[in-house]
């Protein structure tokens, strides 16, 4: 694998890792169609892309399945993409009403990729199955090479000769600097080893986000494709933020104060 530098890369799943991989790495600065989607094989998403995503949040084609157990959100599934949507829709609210909201984001969402898409000359698209993820889920067709076959033509038929596409795949005991590489084509290429979380307490499908960042940012580079508009606007959403964290951090530091001072039988108040 050689360094490249890329006009835009985005994610195309499995699941919100792949994202979190791209950002950690410095190749995605904004916000993407299915960043925070889960469910669908990889030409299902490649196909909505296609389709200029005219069939992504179509309300007769949103069937409900269950509240979220960590965020309270209501998950919906498109039956006829294969789309989960896990952590859009509010929770106790009709499905017309909470649809509004949810459909301005995804619509500016995926009007962004498109325009990009158009503008850029060089496109890496990245794939990153979960560590229980096996090809028979992740893919329609009978094998990855059948998968890399379809993906290339359709967004070359769609877009031009202008996409490389990046597949990590799991696969355990396969230490990372042992990664098997397959190349498909000259335009898609699998890596596979063994990133699954190491953590005690993580779920079984969890990764190892680091690994593919360090290999990420050793190899590629896209450029900042923001407008000033969208840079200032990250960078007072990021003031926000920090500001917030700080404030949390002091009044707990705060209130540990207090609580000490009361136990000591000192008179209380804020420490400055």
């Amino acid at each position: 694998m050689f360094k490249k530098k890329y006009d835009l890369a985005f994610g195309v799943g499995a699941a919100c890792s792949c994202t979190q991989v791209l950002r950690a790495a410095g190749l995605q600065y904004l916000s993407f169609p299915f960043d925070w989607v889960f469910g669908a094989t990889i030409e299902d998403r490649v196909d909505c892309i296609c389709e200029h995503f005219s069939e992504f949040l179509n309300i007769t084609d949103l069937e409900f399945l269950q509240v979220h157990p960590f965020n309270g959100k209501d998950i919906y599934v498109n039956k006829k993409t294969g789309i989960v949507f896990n952590h859009d829709f509010p929770s106790g609210i009709p499905l017309s009403q909470g649809l509004t909201g949810v459909k301005l984001k995804y619509d500016r969402r995926s009007a962004r990729l498109l325009s990009l898409i158009e503008k850029s000359n060089r496109i890496l698209v990245l794939w990153v199955g979960h560590a229980e993820t096996n090809e028979q889920n992740s893919t329609r067709k009978s094998s990855w090479k059948d998968a890399a076959e379809y993906i290339e033509g359709r967004l070359c038929r769609s877009f031009g000769d202008k996409f490389d596409l990046l597949l990590f795949q799991h696969k355990d005991g396969v230490r990372m600097d042992k990664r098997e590489l397959v190349r498909y084509s000259r335009r898609v290429t699998k890596v596979a080893f063994d990133f699954k979380s190491k953590k005690m307490d993580a779920p079984g499908y969890a990764i190892n986000t680091q690994s593919l960042v360090r290999l990420l940012k050793k190899r590629f580079r896209v450029k900042d494709y923001r407008t000033d508009a969208e840079k200032n606007a990250y960078t007072s959403k990021n003031i926000c933020s920090s500001k917030k964290s700080k404030n949390r951090v002091w009044g707990i530091w705060n209130g540990v104060l207090n609580l000490i001072q009361r136990l000591c039988g000192i008179k209380g108040g804020d420490v400055k």
